[in-house]
C-alpha cells in the first residue's frame, strides 16, 4: 500500500485530485519499472490519499477529499476490499504470519532470588 501525504502542500494543492493522480501515476510507473507486475499494482496495492498532519484519512474518512475519494477495491488473496482510510488497509490487508514467533535469548543471568533473560529483538 502506498499513500499520498498532502502534510507539507495542503495550502497549494488543496487536497486535490489532480495532485493526487500525479503522485499516483509516479508511483505505479515507478513500481512497473523496479520489477513489479502493472496488473498487480492496478488491483492490489492501494494509493490512498492522507494527511499526517492534520489526520485525514488515516482513521476516519476525510471530509476534505470527500468530493473526490470514494476508497479503492483491491483484491486481498481471493478477496476484494474496500479501502477507504489507512486504518481500512491495516486492518484488512495486513495478515499476520502462521509461522510461530521464535526469541533468540543472548544472555541468562540467575541472581539469587530471581532470574535474568536478556533476548535480541
Amino acid at each position: 500500500m502506498h499513500s499520498v501525504n498532502f502534510s507539507k502542500d495542503c495550502d497549494v494543492a488543496k487536497y486535490g485530485e489532480p495532485r493526487y493522480n500525479e503522485i499516483k501515476d509516479e508511483m505505479i510507473h515507478m513500481l512497473t519499472r523496479v520489477g513489479w507486475k502493472k496488473d498487480f499494482v492496478l488491483k492490489s496495492v492501494p494509493v490512498i490519499p492522507i494527511s499526517g498532519w492534520m489526520g485525514d484519512n488515516l482513521l476516519t474518512k476525510s471530509e476534505k477529499m470527500a468530493s473526490w475519494w470514494k476508497g479503492v477495491d483491491v483484491v486481498v488473496g481471493s478477496n476484494t476490499v474496500h479501502i477507504d482510510t489507512l486504518f481500512d488497509a491495516l486492518e484488512n490487508m495486513v495478515q499476520l504470519p502462521t509461522r510461530p514467533v521464535v526469541s533468540v535469548f543472548v544472555d541468562v543471568w540467575y541472581i539469587y532470588p530471581c532470574l535474568f533473560i536478556s533476548s535480541n529483538f
